[in-house]
């Protein structure tokens, strides 16, 4: 129960669970299930891809560093009441690769379906591709609007997604863990429309195109709690490929005429 040795001896454990379910050394990739119960009822869970020993090894580093970051954080005093693993073999290597995407045009009318075609390469090479069909709204026109395609860890930095917060925004560490349950999967492959925009952040609580009015007045009460930015607001979005690992981004513009 020491805020510091608990993440390390969970790693340890981890570890230990992995190379006895993997007599191939570790060439293919591992799914990582991770479930944390607290005291106050509240839980967290967590499901990543890792692929072949390299990626294991950052993975575990980046878990040790979430573990030591939920128990020493500066909100309340917390230690998990049960920290669970499960651990399940790949019987291919995750990785894939984004070779290109294509749009069916860049002027679209409303009601018109965009078709988005995207090409992805196996660990082998192997081409597979996927066609999105995404419907154009009404609404859209006249809005700056931009295709993205790219994993949940650069779309969340991309539209203002935070993954870390400074004291003044987190009011318990409940609103903390609903904050990390809002940020999208780190596995598979994200399309989205999105639009550039006002946001508005109350502490974890973001608001977009709230009237300026309203901002500035809350923004003068308190500053430390308050905060308003330029980014980017999903107007639509779909997951792809949930059992891959997809780096890589793509951004095009795209244009909706009367």
């Amino acid at each position: 129960r020491h805020p510091s040795l608990t993440p390390m001896i969970t790693a340890a454990g981890l570890s230990q669970a992995v190379l006895g379910s993997n007599d191939a050394g570790l060439t293919q990739g591992f799914r990582v299930r991770t479930h944390v119960d607290f005291p106050d009822g509240g839980s967290l869970s967590v499901d990543e891809l890792y692929a072949g020993a390299g990626g294991f090894k950052a993975g575990l580093a980046a878990l040790v560093q979430k573990l030591s970051t939920w128990l020493q954080n500066p909100v309340e005093e917390v230690f998990p009441t049960q920290v669970e693993f499960t651990v399940e073999p790949l019987l291919v290597n995750p990785t894939m690769s984004l070779d290109n995407v294509q749009m069916s045009r860049q002027i679209i009318e409303p009601g018109t379906d965009l078709v988005v075609t995207i090409l992805l390469r196996d660990f082998q090479g192997k081409a597979q591709l996927e066609k999105i069909i995404v419907p154009m709204s009404p609404d859209w026109v006249g809005e700056k609007l931009e295709v993205i395609v790219a994993d949940g860890n650069v779309l969340d930095a991309l539209t203002g997604t935070q993954t870390t917060y400074p004291v003044s925004q987190i009011r318990n560490f409940s609103a903390y863990l609903e904050a990390i349950r809002q940020q999208r999967r780190t596995d598979g492959l994200f399309v989205a429309i999105v639009r550039i925009s006002d946001i508005f952040q109350d502490q974890t609580a973001t608001t977009f195109e709230l009237p300026e009015s309203f901002a500035r007045v809350a923004k003068q009460s308190d500053q430390a709690r308050f905060s308003q930015k330029i980014a980017r607001e999903v107007l639509w979005q779909i997951h792809l490929q949930p059992d891959r690992l997809v780096p890589g981004l793509v951004r095009k513009p795209l244009k909706l005429s009367p």
